[in-house]
């Protein structure tokens, strides 16, 4: 027969594992409803840090406390406004485009690699767009995320370079994180809009969680890929919005592809 003491330390035991299965189903739950509140569209470009700020206060909801920025790496390089390349090109060829972010972004990248040093941005422009249609890259619904690393190679090719696009669907944080601390930019696209990525930048969120009736507080980095998002103007009075921001909490193999160049 079981002792008394072998019975409360049962107790004990079973308490204890109660209590620990809490905190962690509790844990999982907020990381699960996290990760996959949203799914990965050009809606949550983020185009200030207040916007930021906003974002994480809706995904914490009741469990947000406050958030602070952090830190980030940021290399400067213009955004350039897709009507207003789209206007161009129509100046320079007489016809008109649309569904040309990857084309856009692409002629940042060219850009920011030193190359096409003796065009401007519309004839550069030009250039990656009529490459984008004549190999059929491109539709007027777009440029499909599987044939940026193509037209990236091309391009980089018409302006003498060997460089090569190279499309990633793992480790798309971490691979930003070490091109933009080699000053290296890269393309990044959600599901339905292509970016020119020039940082990386973090937050710090306090939250809280409720464990066995008490409120606990954690802290934790929340991570964003800073873009050109090609929507601005950086030469314009829209020069504050060079730079925008994307969660990389919603990223995932699904929606997103990374260019690499290489």
């Amino acid at each position: 027969m079981m002792s008394s003491i072998n019975k409360r330390q049962c107790i004990l035991v079973t308490l204890l594992i109660v209590f620990f299965l809490s905190i962690t189903l509790v844990s999982a739950q907020f990381i699960i409803n996290f990760s996959t509140a949203k799914t990965g569209n050009s809606n949550y470009v983020l185009h200030d840090k207040t916007e930021v700020t906003n974002f994480l206060v809706n995904h914490y909801g009741e469990s947000y406390s406050c958030s602070e920025f952090k830190s980030s790496m940021i290399l400067n390089r213009p955004n350039i406004k897709q009507s207003t390349m789209n206007d161009q090109f129509k100046y320079l060829t007489g016809m008109s485009v649309t569904g040309t972010c990857s084309e856009v972004a692409t002629t940042q990248l060219i850009k920011s690699y030193g190359y096409a040093s003796t065009y401007g941005y519309p004839s550069t422009y030009k250039h990656i767009m009529t490459i984008a249609k004549d190999k059929k890259y491109w539709t007027s619904a777009g440029t499909a995320s599987n044939k940026i690393d193509s037209l990236v190679t091309d391009s980089f090719k018409f302006f003498g370079s060997k460089k090569r696009g190279n499309n990633d669907y793992l480790n798309i944080y971490s691979t930003i994180t070490k091109y933009i601390n080699q000053n290296k930019t890269l393309l990044f696209s959600c599901s339905d809009h292509t970016m020119h990525v020039v940082g990386y930048a973090t937050w710090e969120v306090r939250y809280k969680q409720n464990v066995l009736g008490t409120n606990k507080y954690y802290r934790i980095n929340e991570h964003f890929v800073v873009v050109n998002d090609g929507w601005y103007d950086a030469s314009s009075n829209e020069k504050n919005r060079q730079f925008s921001y994307y969660p990389a909490s919603l990223i995932n193999i699904r929606d997103f592809v990374l260019t690499k160049v290489v």
